[in-house]
Formats: C-alpha cells, structure tokens, sequence
C-alpha cells in the first residue's frame, strides 16, 4: 500500500535516489553495473567483488546524478513490524 519512493533500504536507499546517492550509502561495498537482458542496466551490490549479491535494481544510467528507478533483494526482506 506504499507508494514505491516510501520504501528504503535498512541502510537508507530509496528508490529515485542518485547513483552518487547509493554509492555513498555503500562506499564500504562492491557496486557493478552490468546489464540484464530484461531490466536493461542494473546496478548489483555485494559485499566484496565476487561476493553474495546483496541487492540489485535497474538504474538510469552509471553517472552519478542518474537515478535508481527500481531496488530488489535476491531474498525476501523479513522484518518485524509489530503487528
């Protein structure tokens, strides 16, 4: 029921955020950008080169004033709500 711009990350990404943006939030982690045959330019973001993908979404572009239009974990995020 949230808009998608409401949603973040746990470490404070949101969607619609910079490139610039995302590589500060995560400047201790590996950001590549390659290319998906159906999402088009994807950002991946691991722990270390070659490491578990950790989260992954489509981007504008690789400069840092682009936007990330999309954030996706390749697990559920489970998180308690208290409800």
């Amino acid at each position: 029921t949230s808009a998608t711009t409401d949603m973040e990350t746990l470490s404070g990404l949101r969607v619609m955020d910079t490139v610039a943006q995302m590589k500060e939030i995560y400047a201790g982690f590996t950001i590549e950008f390659v290319v998906d045959p159906e999402a088009g330019l994807v950002f991946e973001l691991r722990s270390q080169r070659g490491g578990e993908l950790l989260l992954w979404g489509p981007v504008e572009s690789q400069n840092d004033d682009a936007r990330v239009t999309g954030i996706y974990s390749p697990d559920s995020c489970n998180r308690d709500l208290g409800e």
